[in-house]
């Protein structure tokens, strides 16, 4: 149960990062916000790499979040 409440809410935040980054591309902001737009993707990016190496090499999302924030 808590293992899929924790894949729902994975699902739900790349959802909404998608959207994020569709809307900022369609209203053209990506070019007046350009850090911002960066930084969002970074952040998508860790989150997903974390997901991936977290299942498969029985690692800590906390572990791959700090290597991320460095």
């Amino acid at each position: 149960m808590v293992r899929s409440i924790e894949q729902a809410m994975w699902d739900i935040n790349m959802a909404a990062a998608i959207v994020l980054f569709a809307r900022l591309y369609a209203q053209g902001l990506v070019r007046a916000y350009p850090f911002i737009f960066a930084y969002l993707f970074a952040d998508t990016l860790e989150q997903i790499v974390a997901l991936v190496f977290a299942q498969r090499r029985n690692l800590y999302y906390a572990e791959i979040y700090f290597v991320g924030q460095r």
